[in-house]
């Protein structure tokens, strides 16, 4: 019954700000829209167009959730800004596979942006009920006039959290337009990705991956082979750091994950505790259990979508697709459409 009313709360609040994206004009593409589908405008986007050097000139901008590097190495204490360690446009990928990487950045930085919208929702909620409550027990006198300017400082600041969560939603499916090549058709609902690669426990090592490489990926032996002799040490030796960086982040964010993992179960606790006491009417911090919960379920899709576009890179890198691990799933995704 408790979270009915945090529910029905939250669409009521919500439903005099409709985002403007649901709001527009059909933007004819595919809604959903589906990660294939996404990945399949790389083939005709003017990048393509563009050589290497000329694409420098043109960084993408930096996902709003996906800051991946970040996410694995929260506790870093070097002050340089590390953030640029995922490069997007290297010399080892070509531009067509630095295409599908933005793409797969954007598709997961739009789910993540829903996910923390629906977390701001859920926690604005929960500050509209401690506020409500407030006014209520002030009118009985049983509550001062600067308890009630507290909780409602409180739930202002909750509220503009709340709208600069819908304005990422926005700004996270435009730059996703972008990335696939339709700025003007902004995508409203993305297709759920029920499986992503499945990266084994135990990880390739450095010399393996490394001569997978230089083997497998025909692209990047070409570029090699228009090389000078020093100018193909350079690009082994960045191919080289390339790799060791995305093992190193995956075998972190395996540790960061199990951090989020007891966090979650914690929450858990927590929110059933709440129902508890909610129901003896003991205390009344549900929407803050559900919404601390909602959040660790978002650190969760962040550190599963930062491994999977690491694994992705590394199965380029070796010469494999980009999703390799998840075909049959993708294949059986395009039959549909």
């Amino acid at each position: 019954m408790h979270r009915s009313i945090l529910i029905a709360i939250v669409v009521y609040i919500g439903s005099f700000f409709l985002p403007a994206f649901v709001c527009a004009e059909d933007s004819a593409l595919p809604n959903p829209l589906s990660l294939p589908q996404a990945l399949a405008y790389a083939e005709k986007h003017p990048r393509n167009k563009l050589d290497s050097k000329t694409n420098r000139y043109y960084p993408p901008f930096e996902t709003l959730y996906l800051d991946c590097h970040a996410l694995a190495y929260a506790n870093k204490t070097n002050i340089l800004n590390e953030s640029r360690r995922d490069r997007l446009f290297s010399p080892l990928f070509s531009i067509k596979e630095s295409v599908k990487i933005d793409i797969l950045r954007r598709f997961f930085d739009v789910l993540l942006a829903d996910m923390s919208f629906a977390f701001s929702n859920e926690n604005m909620a929960g500050a509209f009920i401690t506020l409500d409550r407030a006014k209520n027990r002030q009118e009985l006198n049983s509550a001062s006039e600067l308890e009630v300017a507290a909780k409602d400082a409180a739930y202002q600041l909750i509220r503009q959290q709340r709208f600069a969560s819908e304005s990422t939603q926005r700004l996270t499916r435009s730059l996703l337009a972008q990335a696939i090549g339709q700025p003007e058709k902004l995508p409203s609902d993305l297709k759920l990705i029920n499986k992503l690669p499945v990266i084994p426990k135990e990880l390739p090592n450095l010399t393996s991956l490394y001569a997978a490489a230089l083997k497998n990926n025909a692209a990047l032996i070409e570029r090699l082979e228009a090389l000078s002799d020093e100018e193909q040490d350079i690009l082994k030796m960045e191919l080289r750091q390339y790799l060791l960086e995305r093992l190193l982040q995956i075998q972190q964010l395996d540790i960061v994950n199990q951090k989020s993992q007891a966090e979650s179960y914690l929450r858990d606790l927590k929110l059933d505790q709440s129902r508890t006491l909610y129901d003896m009417e003991v205390k009344s911090d549900l929407g803050d259990s559900m919404a601390q919960q909602t959040k660790a379920q978002l650190q969760e899709k962040q550190i599963e979508y930062c491994k999977t576009l690491a694994w992705s890179e590394l199965n380029i890198l070796q010469g494999k697709a980009l999703l390799a691990g998840a075909s049959a799933v993708i294949k059986e995704e395009e039959k549909k459409q």
